[in-house]
């Protein structure tokens, strides 16, 4: 009961925040290959809604500028499962380890994911990531930003 009130909560806050973006939005989900840009899409919206309506190339600016996305690169590169724990433990600032701590690196970003359940032992952080599986990740990391363990 409690996971589909959760799934519902989220479905609604998808068709509000992204009801201006909605084919950004299923683009995403169904891309198989994600890249920087449309990943950086999501965390470019949670930290400022005027990203609604901007490219996703200039979602990757803003995290680049923000210091939430470190690699220097195309916005249109495929993003790694590395890469894209890092954005998501810097924009919703789950705690993490004493590495994670010290280096704030994408590779330690991944091992704290891993550790907290939302990536499977076989993951990989060098492989690419699929849309479903970033919302999937990026969901959770929500999920538990907003009920305050996560700090």
């Amino acid at each position: 009961m409690k996971k589909m009130f959760l799934c519902c909560c989220f479905c609604l806050l998808a068709f509000s925040v992204f009801a201006q973006s909605a084919q950004k939005f299923e683009e995403i989900l169904q891309s198989s290959e994600l890249t920087c840009g449309q990943a950086s899409y999501l965390p470019a919206v949670w930290l400022d809604s005027s990203y609604t309506e901007k490219s996703y190339a200039e979602a990757f600016d803003f995290l680049v500028q923000q210091g939430i996305f470190l690699q220097e690169q195309e916005s249109s590169v495929p993003i790694t499962l590395a890469q894209l724990a890092g954005i998501c433990m810097r924009t919703w600032e789950l705690s993490g380890g004493m590495f994670y701590k010290i280096t704030k690196s994408d590779r330690y970003a991944f091992k704290e994911l891993k550790v907290k359940g939302f990536l499977s032992e076989i993951d990989d952080p060098s492989m690419t990531v699929s849309g479903s599986k970033a919302i999937n990740i990026i969901y959770k990391c929500m999920e538990m930003s907003e009920s305050g363990v996560a700090k």
